[in-house]
């Protein structure tokens, strides 16, 4: 089965906002639909709740992770790659649950909030720059009002938040990249 269009455009007159908010999250609504429908499920066969939950909970993690990759895959972009990232942690919190095993759900959700900062690194790292920036074009006057040990100390402190800011950086474009090379393998297959 395939998902309906989603093509607004073609309507006459205008669409209703709710059917707009549909049509855009779309992909975490199919999710949550298919993670409740495998909690019932779950619970049907005899489950636990706990365990019927985590079941729902992973699939609903897989479901987004799948729909975010094929996502990624057409837009290669941070937004879709956190947004899968993000799907995964879910996954692995619901594996955590169904096993009962705590140091597995919060894995899951160091993953998921590794996801969200993905999808959002550009914004971070744009607003950390802007910080230190700020704080480096103070440098002159730091050093005038407190005298030159203090302003190489401050100046420490500046040259230390690049470093740090470059190395996460370099550390998200590398996972990125990793993870570029191994699905442009698999839509080369």
């Amino acid at each position: 089965a395939g998902i309906p269009s989603v093509d607004l455009s073609q309507w006459q007159g205008e669409v209703p906002s709710w059917l707009k908010w549909i049509a855009e999250y779309k992909d975490l609504i199919l999710a949550i639909l298919g993670g409740i429908a495998g909690t019932l499920f779950s619970i049907k066969l005899g489950l636990t709740g706990i365990k019927a939950l985590g079941i729902g909970v992973m699939l609903a993690g897989i479901i987004g992770a799948i729909q975010f990759l094929i996502g990624y895959i057409q837009d290669p972009n941070w937004e879709n790659f956190g947004d899968m990232i993000s799907w995964i942690g879910v996954a692995i919190i619901g594996l955590g649950m169904i096993i009962g095993n705590l140091p597995v759900a919060i894995a899951g959700a160091i993953v998921l909030i590794l996801g969200l900062i993905s999808k959002n690194w550009e914004k971070i790292k744009e607003f950390f720059q802007n910080g230190i920036d700020w704080l480096a074009d103070k440098s002159n006057w730091i050093h005038e009002k407190f005298g030159e040990t203090i302003g190489i100390i401050f100046d420490a402190f500046v040259d230390a938040g690049r470093g740090i800011l470059n190395i996460f950086d370099g550390l998200f474009t590398s996972v990125r990249g990793i993870l570029d090379g191994i699905i442009q393998f698999i839509k080369g297959v």
